[in-house]
C-alpha cells in the first residue's frame, strides 16, 4: 500500500477546509428553502380552505337569519293557517318574488306540524307531499333552527330551516335555500384554484379506488390535505354536512398547482451544485500551490534526517533564510548534529576503556567462584543428611503425638458414650412403662368404641321405625282429605241444610293438608337423620377397626422396648470395660511422646547449625556468580556500545 505524503495530506486538508463550508451552506440552504416552500404552500392551501369554509358558513348564517325572520313573520303564519288555496298561492307568490329579488333565494317552502308540505314558493303547483321522515324537518319541529348543505335532483344547495311558532306552539316549518351559485363566488375569490364537488356516488367511487387510508376519514367529517409530488399539486378535501350536521352529503375538492414553486426549488438546487463544483476546482488550485510551498523545505529536512538516521554525522546542513517554524527547525537540527557528534566521540573512548577492564575482572571472578562452589557442595551434603535425620524424627514425634491426642479423644468420647448409654437405659425403662399405660388406655377406648357402634345400630333401627310411623300418618292424612272432599260434595247436595257440615268438612280438609305438609317435613328430617346416623355408624365402625389395629401395634411396640432395655444394659457393661483399657493406654502413650520430643529437639539444633553454615557459603557463592554474570553483561554491553559507536561517521581528531 502506497504511503500518503505530507503534501497529499495537506492538499486533502485544504480541500476539506475550503469545500466543507460551501457544501454545508448549499445543503442547509436547500433544506431551508424546501422547508420554506412547503410551509408557504401549506399556508396558502390552508388559507384557501379557510376561504371556502368561511364563505359556506356565511351563506348558512345568512339563510338561517332569513329563515328565522320568516318564521316570526305573521304573513307566513297566516299562509300556513289558511285553507284557501288561491289565497295561499297569491300570498306565497308575492312573498317569494320579493325574497328572490332581495335575497336571491331559489327555494321557499312552508310545511305544517305533521311534516306535510303546505306550499312551495318556487313551485306553487306541487304541495302535499310528506317530509315527516326527513331528519332536518324532524329537528326543526323539535324547535331548533338549523342550516346546512343538501344534494338533490337540482344539485348542490344550501338550506336553512326554522320552526313557526304561534303562542308558544310550533305549528309548522319554513325552509329557504340557494343553489350552487356560492361555488361560483368562491371560484372568483380563488382564480388559481380548481374546485370540484364530489357527490355521494362520486365520493364512494373515489374512495374505493384511492389507496390513501387518510381519505377514509372524510366519511367521519374530517378534512384532509394531500400533496401529490408526481402531479405537483396539493389537494384539499373538505366534507360538507347536511343541516343536522350528522351526515356527509359530499366533498369539495381544492386543487392548487405548485409546479412553479417546484421549478424554482429545482433551479436553486442546480445553482447550489454549480457553486459547489466551482468552489471545488478553485480549492484544488489553491491547495496544490500552497501545499507545494509548504512541503518543499519539509522534504529537504526529511532527507537530512535520513542521513542522520544512517549514522552520517559528517554531512553539512545548509540553513535557509526562512523566518518561520521551518527555518527554526533547520537551525535546531544543525545544533543537534554538532552535539551528537561530540557525544559519540566521548562514548567511543569510554567504551574502549570499559571493555579492557571487564576482561581482567572476569578472569579473577571465575577463579574465586570455582573455589566457593567446591566448599558449598561439601556443606550441602552434610546439611542434607542432617535434614533427613531431623525429618524422620519429626515424623515419628508427630505420629506419636497424634496417636496420644486421638487416644485422649477416644477416652473422652467413651465417657460421653457411657453416660449416654445409661441415659438411654433409663429412657427405655420409662418408655416401656408408658407403653403399658397406653396399651391399657387403648383397651378401654376399644370398649367405648364398641359400645358406641352398638348404640348407633340401635338408633338406626329406631329411625327406620319412625319412617314407618310417618308413612301411616301420611296415609291417614290422605284418607282424611278424601273424606273431607266427599263431605263437601254431600254438603253441596244437601243445599241450605248442609252449609254447616260443609264448613266442618273444609276445616277437616285444611287440617288434613297441614298434616300432609308436616308429614312431608318429618319424612325429610327423618331421612336426613337416618342418612347421618348411617354415616356416623360407618365412621364409628372404621374408628373401632383403627383402635383394634392400634392395640395390636402397641403390644408389638411394648415388646420392642423390652428388647431395647436388655440390649442397652449389655452395651453399658462393655463400655465400662473399654474405659479401663483406654485409660491404661493413655498413660503409656504420654511417656513415649515425651521421649520422642526430646530426641527431636536435639536433632533440630544440629540441623539448624549445619544449615546456617551452608547458607553462609551459598550466599558467598551466589554473590560470586552474580559478580561473574554482571561482569559478563558488562563485557557484552561494552562490545555492543563499540558496535553502535562504529555505526556513526565522525571526524577523527
Amino acid at each position: 500500500m502506497r504511503k500518503k505524503t505530507m503534501r497529499t495530506r495537506l492538499t486533502f486538508l485544504l480541500l476539506a477546509v475550503c469545500i466543507l463550508p460551501v457544501l454545508v451552506t448549499v445543503v442547509v440552504n436547500y433544506f431551508a428553502t424546501t422547508s420554506s416552500f412547503e410551509s408557504i404552500q401549506n399556508e396558502d392551501q390552508k388559507q384557501m380552505e379557510h376561504i371556502v369554509n368561511t364563505q359556506v358558513e356565511t351563506e348558512k348564517a345568512q339563510l338561517q337569519a332569513i329563515a328565522t325572520s320568516l318564521a316570526k313573520n305573521p304573513e307566513v303564519a297566516a299562509i300556513l293557517q289558511s285553507t284557501n288555496r288561491t289565497s295561499i298561492n297569491e300570498s306565497m307568490k308575492a312573498l317569494f318574488t320579493k325574497l328572490q329579488h332581495e335575497q336571491q333565494l331559489a327555494v321557499l317552502e312552508i310545511g305544517d306540524a305533521q311534516g306535510m308540505v303546505h306550499v312551495r314558493g318556487h313551485n306553487l303547483e306541487q304541495f302535499g307531499d310528506d317530509k315527516s321522515k326527513t331528519s332536518a324537518i324532524q329537528e326543526t319541529l323539535n324547535g331548533n333552527v338549523i342550516s346546512g348543505l343538501e344534494y338533490g335532483k337540482s344539485g348542490l344547495a344550501i338550506r336553512a330551516f326554522a320552526p313557526i311558532e304561534v303562542n308558544g306552539t310550533i305549528i309548522g316549518t319554513v325552509q329557504v335555500g340557494v343553489n350552487d351559485q356560492f361555488i361560483q363566488l368562491i371560484q372568483e375569490l380563488l382564480p388559481l384554484v380548481q374546485l370540484q364537488f364530489l357527490n355521494p356516488e362520486e365520493l364512494e367511487t373515489f374512495l374505493a379506488k384511492s389507496e390513501d387510508v387518510s381519505l377514509k376519514e372524510l366519511l367521519n367529517g374530517d378534512a384532509t390535505r394531500v400533496f401529490k409530488e408526481d402531479a405537483q399539486v396539493i389537494e384539499s378535501y373538505l366534507p360538507f354536512l347536511d343541516p343536522t350536521g350528522k351526515e356527509v352529503i359530499g366533498v369539495m375538492l381544492l386543487k392548487q398547482d405548485v409546479s412553479a414553486m417546484q421549478s424554482i426549488q429545482s433551479g436553486m438546487f442546480t445553482t447550489g451544485i454549480i457553486v459547489l463544483v466551482l468552489a471545488f476546482f478553485v480549492a484544488i488550485v489553491i491547495a496544490t500551490v500552497y501545499s507545494k510551498s509548504l512541503t518543499a523545505p519539509v522534504a529537504k529536512t526529511a532527507s537530512a534526517l535520513q542521513r542522520l538516521r544512517d549514522g552520517d554525522l559528517t554531512q553539512t546542513i545548509e540553513l535557509t533564510n526562512r523566518q518561520d517554524e521551518m527555518g527554526m527547525m533547520m537551525q535546531d537540527m544543525k545544533d543537534m548534529q554538532q552535539q551528537l557528534h561530540s557525544t559519540i566521540k566521548e562514548v567511543a573512548l569510554a567504551s574502549e576503556t570499559v571493555s579492557a577492564q571487564s576482561i581482567l575482572l572476569k578472569e579473577d571472578v571465575s577463579i574465586a567462584s570455582s573455589s566457593s562452589q567446591a566448599i558449598t557442595q561439601v556443606m550441602e551434603d552434610i546439611s542434607s543428611g542432617a535434614e533427613r535425620q531431623t525429618f524422620a524424627i519429626t515424623e515419628v514425634s508427630e505420629t506419636v503425638n497424634d496417636f496420644s491426642n486421638r487416644l485422649q479423644e477416644t477416652v473422652q468420647q467413651s465417657t460421653i458414650l457411657q453416660n449416654s448409654s445409661q441415659s438411654v437405659r433409663v429412657l427405655s425403662v420409662k418408655g416401656a412403662q408408658l407403653m403399658h399405660a397406653s396399651s391399657a388406655q387403648m383397651n378401654e377406648l376399644q370398649m367405648v368404641m364398641n359400645d358406641a357402634v352398638t348404640k348407633m345400630a340401635a338408633l338406626d333401627i329406631q329411625a327406620s321405625k319412625i319412617t314407618t310411623f310417618v308413612s301411616i300418618i301420611e296415609e291417614v292424612a290422605n284418607q282424611t282429605n278424601l273424606l273431607a272432599l266427599n263431605a263437601s260434595i254431600e254438603a253441596a247436595r244437601a243445599g241450605e241444610h248442609g252449609k254447616g257440615f260443609a264448613v266442618v268438612a273444609e276445616e277437616v280438609r285444611k287440617l288434613a293438608v297441614q298434616v300432609e305438609q308436616s308429614v312431608s317435613e318429618i319424612t325429610s328430617i327423618v331421612s336426613t337423620i337416618q342418612r347421618d346416623s348411617t354415616n356416623v355408624s360407618g365412621s364409628l365402625q372404621n374408628g373401632y377397626t383403627q383402635v383394634e389395629l392400634g392395640v395390636s401395634q402397641l403390644a408389638t411396640t411394648s415388646q420392642t422396648f423390652n428388647e431395647i432395655e436388655q440390649a442397652v444394659a449389655t452395651i453399658t457393661e462393655a463400655i465400662a470395660e473399654m474405659m479401663q483399657g483406654l485409660a491404661q493406654m493413655n498413660g503409656e502413650s504420654q511417656e513415649i511422646n515425651a521421649t520422642v520430643q526430646e530426641i527431636a529437639a536435639i536433632s533440630e539444633e544440629t540441623t539448624a547449625a549445619v544449615e546456617e553454615t551452608t547458607s553462609t557459603l551459598t550466599e558467598s557463592s551466589a554473590s560470586m556468580q552474580n559478580i561473574a554474570v554482571s561482569t559478563e553483561q558488562l563485557t557484552q554491553l561494552a562490545e555492543q556500545l563499540n558496535r553502535i559507536v562504529k555505526q556513526y561517521k565522525v571526524h577523527r581528531s
